[in-house]
C-alpha cells in the first residue's frame, strides 16, 4: 500500500473538534479539487465554522477567488433565510429577470428593507453572457444569485460576517494560477506540517476534454476558468 492512500487508522487518530484535522481529512480525500494546499482548506473550515456551517458546507460552499473567500449563493441564501433578523422573497424570477425583497424582522413582524435586483440586459451590458458561458447555459440561476448576492451586500451584509457574496461564474477573467503550497498526499505529511514535515509532490492538475485550447506553452500553469475564475472549472454548478 502507498502513502498516497490514508487508511482507517490515520483517520481514527484525527481530533474532528480542531480544525486542523478536520482540514486534513478533506483534504486526504480527494473529494476538494480547488484546494490545493492544508491551509486552504484550513480557512475555508475556519471561516464557515464562524458562520455556523459544517466543514462539509464549508468545503463545497466557501470558494477562494483570487486570493479572497466568497461565499456560493447556495450558503448565502441559507444565511438570510436562517438569520435572527433578516429574510427575503423571491417576486419576480425568470430567465429575464429576478427581484428579491429583503426584510428585517422585529417582534414577528417583518418590515421591506430593500431590493436586489438584475436583468439579462444588464449582464448583456456588462458582458456577461458569452458563449457557452454560465449566463449562456443557466440564466435563470444565475440572475437568481446576482439578485440575492446585490440584495445581500447592500441590505444585509452583517450575515456573511466579512466575507463578500459574489454571483459564481461571474466577474473573473482567465490568468495564471499564484504559487500555492503543494497538497500533502498523506495525513501524517498533512499534520506535520506545522514542524516541517515535507509531504510528497502535489498530484499533477486535471483536465477535461471540454477545455478550450490554450495558445500558452505547454509547460505554462493551466489558466483560471474566464467564467468562474476557478480551477478546475465548477461552472457545471451554477449554485
Amino acid at each position: 500500500m502507498t502513502n498516497a492512500i490514508a487508511t482507517l487508522d490515520d483517520f481514527r487518530s484525527l481530533d474532528l473538534s480542531k480544525p486542523q484535522d478536520v482540514a486534513a481529512a478533506m483534504v486526504q480525500s480527494g473529494f476538494f479539487k480547488d484546494i490545493r494546499s492544508m491551509s486552504q482548506a484550513v480557512v475555508k473550515v475556519v471561516a464557515g465554522r464562524d458562520l455556523g456551517l459544517s466543514p462539509f458546507a464549508s468545503m463545497t460552499g466557501i470558494d477562494l477567488v483570487e486570493g479572497h473567500l466568497r461565499l456560493r449563493s447556495k450558503i448565502l441564501a441559507g444565511l438570510v433565510k436562517n438569520h435572527a433578523t433578516y429574510d427575503y422573497r423571491v417576486r419576480e424570477w425568470d430567465a429575464t429577470k429576478c427581484r428579491v425583497e429583503f426584510f428585517e424582522k422585529d417582534d414577528g413582524e417583518r418590515e421591506s428593507i430593500g431590493w436586489g435586483e438584475f436583468t439579462i440586459e444588464e449582464a448583456r451590458a456588462a458582458g456577461l453572457v458569452r458563449s457557452r458561458s454560465a449566463w449562456e447555459k443557466w440564466p435563470k440561476a444565475m440572475l437568481f444569485a446576482r439578485a440575492l448576492s446585490q440584495g445581500v451586500n447592500a441590505h444585509c451584509p452583517d450575515v456573511t460576517g466579512g466575507i463578500r457574496a459574489y454571483t459564481e461564474g461571474d466577474d473573473f477573467v482567465s490568468g495564471p494560477l499564484a504559487p500555492v503550497d503543494p497538497a500533502p498526499s498523506t495525513l501524517e505529511a498533512t499534520l506535520e506540517d506545522d514542524d516541517g514535515g515535507q509531504g510528497a509532490p502535489p498530484p499533477a492538475e486535471p483536465t477535461t476534454e471540454s477545455q478550450e485550447p490554450s495558445d500558452a506553452g505547454e509547460g505554462d500553469a493551466e489558466p483560471l476558468c474566464g467564467d468562474c475564475g476557478q480551477v478546475p472549472c465548477i461552472c457545471e454548478e451554477p449554485f
